[in-house]
């Protein structure tokens, strides 16, 4: 699970990134017709949405019922490194997924998801958090021999309130300011509906939560690595994929 997490983390913070500065939407311009263009997307996005729904049934629930069996009912269960592939394969059909949103709502997302970003306050609060990690892993918190433990607390606390005070404050003032600057009229006034206005506010919103707490999140990781070797603890026993990992990159500096 670890190369599946590290690449998810990775394809995750890429996509934001991409989705700040450039649509994922997919144009389908091998497609002359409108009405046919539009129900491609629709079916095809609802394909996706069921494909994903049925790897992580298989993924996370039919283990739990089935656990001397490893993940055998995942498309590449059995070849090697096949948890990677199935990540990939799960993050291919979600980013496709994406692509085939409706064009209205995707733009309204990324407006939203922009408008987030650009906020003062946003890079406030990951300055802040970022700042309170670097502290954390400095002082002394006199817990006999539970320092690390403390430290996590108050670190996941640090992912936690900074997303959840962005997430409040960009629903509520996006909105307000749509409906006040009279932005809202004009846009429901064309061929788009409530549905895909709040939907698309509500993405919006959840990506710009989403890049923070992947940034913090990653920073985290690295100061409880930092922790761990500066006061010189006892590491907790690597997993057989950590071990598998140091074994293939061993040739690395």
């Amino acid at each position: 699970m670890l190369w599946v997490t590290i690449i998810t983390v990775l394809a995750l913070l890429a996509w934001l990134v991409y989705y700040a500065f450039y649509s994922p939407t997919f144009q389908l311009r091998f497609i002359s017709d409108d009405r046919q263009r539009e129900k491609f997307r629709r079916i095809g996005a609802w394909v996706c949405l069921g494909a994903l729904l049925l790897l992580g049934f298989m993924w996370f629930v039919v283990p739990q019922w089935f656990p001397n069996f490893a993940y055998p009912y995942l498309p590449f269960g059995y070849l090697p490194m096949g948890e990677v592939l199935n990540a990939v394969l799960f993050l291919g059909l979600g980013f496709a997924l994406a692509g085939l949103a409706p064009p209205k709502a995707a733009g309204i997302a990324q407006a939203a998801y922009r408008e987030a970003i650009r906020m003062p306050l946003f890079w406030f609060l990951l300055i802040f958090a970022i700042l309170f990690m670097v502290l954390a892993a400095h002082i002394p918190y006199f817990t006999l021999g539970e320092d690390l433990k403390m430290m996590k607390d108050l670190e996941l606390d640090a992912v936690l309130i900074p997303a959840l005070i962005i997430t409040i404050f960009v629903a509520s003032v996006s909105i307000a300011e749509e409906i006040e600057g009279r932005t809202a009229v004009t846009l429901l006034s064309k061929p788009v509906s409530r549905r895909q206005f709040l939907l698309g506010k509500y993405a919006g919103v959840l990506l710009a939560a989403m890049l923070l707490m992947l940034v913090l999140t990653v920073f985290m990781g690295w100061t409880i690595t930092f922790k761990i070797d500066r006061d010189m603890l006892d590491r907790p026993p690597d997993p057989v994929e950590i071990t598998a990992m140091e074994e293939t990159l061993k040739f690395l500096p």
